[in-house]
């Protein structure tokens, strides 16, 4: 229903949603909405990728056709990549890989660096997975890809980074598109704890159960530190610059909240 119906995962924390499954199906524990992205990005969609896997491995032959299309309920541009095939019991397989966000001019030399970044990362994805399983005796994590529209998929994306880091330097180590630098891996470190903050302010003003009164301290707690870690020697001019940046955001939209009576009298 969420993905028909292209809904964000707090729906499931909506009062309308959970009275609903709480009248027709009193016993049942409804999750939060972590758990239902975690499902979706970890568990289903491992579990979705390595079944077309063993899918497309049947097929001898592969084609591949594309289309490219806006969705009107969201205002974003899309291009798709299937790919086709007849398998040994001669039945016709249809399989999409993948839909991306088109963002700019749709030319042929974008839809086609779309492209071929969809079938790099299928083929990516299994030697990244032997990588774990064999050399680095971990259990396979796919990376997970950032997207514009929200601001914390590159939370989640730097988080996941972070934690199959070795196995995707290793990974990395055989190519020669892209490198990291030790700069750059702190740099991603720091980037966490810019963001940390607020995905976890996000989480506390996102529950149903919680005020109007949670505001102002929140707001104070996280400018505080932010400001810490600006002000903490080992950070970057160039990070610094981005911490600057954000906290002057949050005093310019929040900074006037003592002045709101129904924020100071609810604190």
């Amino acid at each position: 229903m969420i993905a028909l119906e292209d809904l964000p995962f707090n729906f499931v924390e909506g009062v309308g949603f959970r009275r609903l499954i709480n009248t027709i199906l009193p016993r049942y524990k409804l999750r939060g909405r972590q758990f239902f992205t975690s499902l979706v990005c970890d568990d289903l969609y491992n579990s979705v990728a390595n079944k077309i896997k063993v899918l497309l491995k049947d097929l001898e032959k592969i084609s591949f056709t594309t289309d490219a299309w806006s969705d009107t309920s969201s205002g974003t541009s899309l291009v798709s990549l299937t790919a086709h095939g007849v398998n040994e019991d001669f039945e016709r397989v249809r399989i999409i890989l993948k839909c991306e966000i088109m963002e700019g001019r749709h030319t042929g030399q974008v839809i086609s660096t779309k492209i071929e970044s969809i079938l790099e990362e299928w083929v990516a994805q299994d030697e990244l997975k032997a990588i774990q399983e064999i050399s680095m005796k971990q259990f396979p994590l796919s990376t997970i890809q950032d997207c514009p529209t929200r601001w914390n998929s590159t939370f989640y994306m730097l988080e996941r980074f972070v934690k199959i880091k070795d196995s995707l330097l290793l990974y990395l180590s055989t190519k020669q598109f892209v490198s990291f630098s030790p700069d750059d891996l702190s740099t991603v470190d720091l980037l966490l704890k810019l963001l940390a903050p607020f995905e976890e302010l996000t989480k506390e003003l996102s529950n149903s159960k919680n005020s109007i009164s949670m505001v102002i301290p929140l707001t104070h707690v996280i400018l505080t530190t932010l400001k810490a870690a600006k002000d903490n020697q080992n950070t970057p001019e160039k990070v610094k610059a981005l911490f600057v940046k954000v906290i002057r955001e949050i005093s310019e939209r929040f900074g006037d909240l003592n002045k709101n009576l129904l924020c100071s009298v609810s604190t």
